[in-house]
């Protein structure tokens, strides 16, 4: 029996009791994202390429953003608290609940739509999931799909935990001083998708540095297709902003003691500044007591995914013995500037903010002067002219359209005869 959360009770009900009018494609690939594999660029590629996937391949990547995320909300017992959803600024369960309801009547609407044979979701947000709210998003997704292949990547320990410690700190997870470390268990994220889904996962290592996008493509078949990786990967952060931005996060945090989102759109824009100071230039890294600390420490994940997953190949393991690491502290903390470099890195990113006010101010300023130019206010004219004589959307709206169309179709002919 799966227990859904009680609020949306009547949503799931809802939509267990029309499996019968639900189309079912053939497939479905469930991503699960693990964090710093490449997600966001998988997600990016197959959103942009919605229409391609659909035409070429019938293979619909579902919904009106990049990421699933939402799905996690449908089975949450406490919505309110996923970041996702504070992002929204819903007033209330009510708000959320309306939310929701609309996020997956729309995600069955469009499937039924377009009767795809295969449906890509995917999101790094599902392995924060429980087991029991796995199950309930396995409820939902056989009343659309017949079979469910669950599918992640996995980066090895070392390149993973710096990149992650990264992340949570642009994010403002983490605050004042931290050390890079092993954090995640990889067997219990595995076995509680594989408890909840009732098969076995499929996971592909992920090399650093690699097409991670033409992988995933060529994985499921989607070959044809024009991605390019570089236009979906995400920038880095060197030591300098990592160091900073700690501290940004202490004095002026993301979330609040009950881990709500505290909207701050100032804290933003420093946030952008420390990062785009050009004195940032060192690389984070770890020293060679952290590498063997998070050998240690993921020993058992990584046995467990090369013997189960990678067929007993050590694509992870032997990416210790290539490590080039030194003796020296790596605590990312503000204590690593000395006064007179954190007052030049301040002074750098003071400027990168100047900078962008200059530029609102010329823009607001260009932006006034063209609103009080006669020719603006000769094109107002004409415009309101022209609703009032060809009103939107009226009979002569679309005469006058079409005969537009027409000229500038015969435009382009001529042009192209006289070449």
């Amino acid at each position: 029996m799966v227990c859904t959360p009680k609020y949306v009770e009547t949503i799931f009900a809802h939509g267990l009791s029309t499996n019968a009018m639900n189309h079912k494609a053939h497939q479905l690939i469930l991503h699960f994202g693990l964090p710093k594999t490449g997600t966001s660029a998988i997600q990016r590629a197959l959103f942009n390429q919605r229409g391609e996937l659909l035409k070429n391949h019938n293979t619909l990547y579902p919904g009106q953003y990049e990421n699933h995320f939402f799905f996690q909300g449908l089975f949450s017992k406490q919505p309110e608290s996923l970041i996702q959803i504070q992002m929204l600024r819903l007033q209330n369960r009510d708000g959320i609940t309306d939310f929701l309801e609309s996020y997956r009547n729309e995600i069955l609407a469009e499937i039924n739509k377009v009767k795809p044979r295969q449906i890509i979701i995917s999101s790094e947000y599902f392995i924060s999931m429980s087991v029991e709210e796995l199950r309930a998003m396995h409820e939902f997704l056989r009343s659309f799909a017949e079979n469910i292949v669950l599918f992640a990547y996995v980066r090895d320990p070392w390149s993973w935990s710096l990149s992650l410690a990264q992340e949570h700190i642009r994010t403002g997870w983490w605050k004042s001083e931290v050390k890079v470390t092993y954090r995640d268990s990889l067997t219990e994220i595995f076995n509680k998708f594989e408890t909840a889904f009732e098969t076995v996962c499929i996971a592909a290592p992920y090399i650093q540095g690699s097409d991670i996008v033409k992988d995933f493509c060529g994985r499921f078949g989607l070959l044809d297709l024009d991605f390019s990786i570089q236009k979906y990967i995400n920038a880095g952060m060197q030591k300098e902003a990592a160091c900073v931005m700690l501290l940004l996060n202490e004095l002026y945090p993301v979330f609040d003691q009950n881990q709500n989102l505290i909207t701050d759109p100032a804290r933003d824009w420093m946030a952008e500044a420390i990062q785009s100071s050009p004195l940032s230039i060192t690389p984070l890294r770890f020293s060679r007591n952290t590498a063997r600390e998070i050998y240690e420490k993921s020993r058992a994940d990584v046995e467990m995914v090369e013997k189960r997953y990678f067929a007993g190949k050590r694509f992870l393991s032997e990416q210790y013995s290539t490590l080039k690491t030194s003796d020296f502290d790596d605590t990312l903390s503000i204590s690593n500037f000395t006064v007179e470099q954190l007052s030049e890195y301040l002074l750098s990113c003071m400027h990168v903010l100047a900078e962008r006010a200059v530029e609102g101010y010329w823009t607001y300023e260009e932006l006034i002067e063209i609103k009080n130019s006669k020719t603006w206010k000769m094109i107002l004219a004409f415009r309101r002219l022209r609703v009032i004589l060809f009103p939107i959307n009226s009979h002569r709206d679309r005469i006058l359209r079409r005969l537009t169309d027409s000229f500038f179709a015969l435009v382009r002919i001529l042009r192209r005869t006289q070449t």
